[in-house]
């Protein structure tokens, strides 16, 4: 029945769009003046329309960049300055539209839909921002009701089944626009920095390198969590071997605390990302799961280790040169999400990550680590 509702309010929507499509034409004409990105599903993805966003303020700086985001990723977007007004998305609907009709006034020139969107009523948000143009991924093919929503749109680019989810949103840009693909750089407040020093308290000094570790990720997500005691054994062989271990817990790891608790470990629980990222500049590698702080890793100039589940890196991983992905090999049936969680991870036993061992792990950080030594030395030589 819910299906059934949903497929009537979708093709009186598409009577509306199509009727609407007549009565006014798009234009591609015009300078781009102002305009607002929707980039509203989590952290990482937030993370990834970055080099969007950049490409944006890059191409006319007098450009008003507007970004419609969560809570979480707003932070993003200040600390790296791609955005002139950022909106923060009301919980509900109504209060999302409310938002919209605000921004309808500012007679906006484009509105960009980022990847993924996924849930009908943020696609239908720019039907009430009312800007000249609609751009969007042409999400048909994986997306039942979105055939109902193209005349809302002036332009559907296609989705790219290999392509990284930062390619896929910088497709999003109008032609004579340049791609900008290197994240921006990330500034944070000296508050953050003199946290994260007070965190550390002098608990570094006598250690080896600075590792951090994020053994968690998004509560329910387990297809993306290695187990968390392989974590555990992880950070005590790289202690045994004088390495400093910074344990990153924030509120979907709570029920981890206890687990990374003794005196060669450093959990940090925290919610804070300007603190967290200066902690990471702080450190020399990080290795986590598929997560959003994964990402937000790939905004400091560090070497990442990142454990793959169901998910496919090369569509989510790191976004960067110093990034290495781990996953079981002889797996055939991972990745099995490609563009959305299918329902296919949940019956099964999770053997990509479960028979993952942490001496696997623990090889593949250590090769790339002697490759890595390896090119310093013939740098420094040359």
């Amino acid at each position: 029945m819910r299906r059934v509702i949903k497929q009537l309010f979708a093709a009186a929507i598409a009577a509306l769009l199509y009727v609407r499509s007549k009565c006014r034409k798009s234009s591609d004409e015009g300078p781009l003046r102002s305009v607002v990105v929707i980039a509203a599903i989590g952290l990482g993805n937030g993370i990834m329309a970055l080099p969007l966003l950049a490409s944006l303020k890059a191409h006319d700086a007098a450009m008003r960049v507007t970004v419609l985001t969560n809570a979480s990723a707003a932070v993003i977007f200040r600390c790296t300055a791609t955005a002139d007004d950022i909106v923060i998305l009301a919980p509900t609907l109504m209060g999302r539209i409310r938002q919209c009709l605000a921004l309808r006034k500012q007679r906006l020139d484009v509105c960009f839909l980022t990847f993924p969107t996924l849930a009908m009523p943020d696609e239908l948000l720019p039907l009430f921002i009312g800007s000249r143009r609609n751009i969007a991924h042409d999400y048909r093919s994986i997306h039942p009701f979105f055939h109902h929503f193209r005349h809302l749109y002036a332009a559907l680019v296609p989705l790219g089944e290999h392509l990284h989810d930062v390619e896929q949103n910088l497709r999003l840009l109008p032609q004579g626009v340049a791609a900008r693909k290197a994240y921006p750089s990330v500034r944070i407040s000296a508050h953050a920095r003199r946290e994260a020093g007070r965190v550390l308290g002098g608990w570094e000094k006598g250690r080896g390198r600075l590792y951090a570790l994020h053994p968690g990720g998004k509560r329910g997500a387990d297809y993306k969590r290695w187990p968390a005691q392989k974590f555990r054994q992880l950070a005590d062989r790289l202690a045994a071997r004088g390495a400093g271990v910074v344990v990153l817990l924030g509120p979907d790891e709570t029920e981890l605390q206890a687990l990374f608790q003794g005196p060669d470990l450093l959990p940090l629980s925290s919610s804070d990302l300007e603190i967290i990222i200066a902690l990471l500049e702080k450190c020399h590698y990080f290795i986590s799961n598929d997560s959003g702080i994964m990402h937000v890793a790939s905004l400091v100039d560090i070497s990442q280790y990142t454990i793959y589940g169901a998910t496919n890196p090369r569509r989510n991983g790191a976004w960067g040169g110093r990034a290495v992905n781990i996953f079981k090999k002889d797996i055939s049936c991972r990745p099995c999400i490609h563009f959305i969680p299918g329902g296919a991870h949940l019956g099964c036993r999770q053997e990509c990550l479960a028979e993952l061992s942490v001496t696997e792990v623990w090889n593949a950080i250590s090769a790339h680590q002697e490759e890595e030594s390896r090119h310093e030395s013939e740098f420094s030589r040359s």
